[in-house]
């Protein structure tokens, strides 16, 4: 549990969705909160909408991971923000716009375009996208002049994110990250 000044608590709930402890949530409180092992994701939601839980964060995770969903609990504007999306050791903060690698302290300086296109890539879930899917996803539909930006923005992106030590992989024209 994480103790705001103005005296709202906000709940950080931490599974292992490999290990079965049981399918059916248990009615006492547990003695450690956080600690309980569930599942699935239909009882995680469950037991959020019982014990006001405001985030669930998957173990395995790195420190960033866990950094980054603190400090989305305990942002300073006071609202609650379901704008993070982890990949690895790669964190976006959807609301800032922003990527962060590794310990999650610096942002990754990406431009407007290289950020939608990793969001898309990281969205994608390990699938790969075609390089027109990405087009469209960074420049809209029917721009299809814009190939040498895309291309560009493409190089940029890969260079940026190999000094982070991440890795978008290409085959032929389609592209992922892992």
């Amino acid at each position: 549990m994480l103790q705001r000044l103005d005296g709202h608590t906000k709940v950080l709930y931490l599974t292992t969705p490999s290990f079965r402890k049981s399918e059916q949530p248990e009615e006492k409180t547990p003695a450690a909160p956080g600690a309980r092992w569930t599942a699935s994701e239909a009882l995680v939601t469950q037991m959020a909408r019982r014990h006001d839980i405001h985030a669930v964060l998957p173990k395995p995770f790195s420190k960033a991971q866990l950094l980054s969903h603190i400090a989305l609990l305990c942002g300073a504007d006071g609202q609650r923000s379901s704008t993070l999306i982890s990949h690895g050791n790669l964190t976006l903060n959807l609301a800032k716009r922003q990527a962060f690698y590794g310990d999650g302290k610096d942002p990754i300086p990406l431009s407007p375009r290289e950020y939608a296109t990793l969001e898309t890539l990281i969205r994608a879930n390990g699938r790969f996208l075609s390089f027109d899917e990405l087009l469209e996803s960074v420049f809209g539909r029917g721009v299809f002049e814009q190939r040498d930006a895309m291309e560009s923005t493409m190089y940029h992106l890969t260079r940026k994110l190999r000094r982070a030590g991440m890795f978008i992989t290409q085959r032929g024209d389609m592209y992922r990250i892992l």
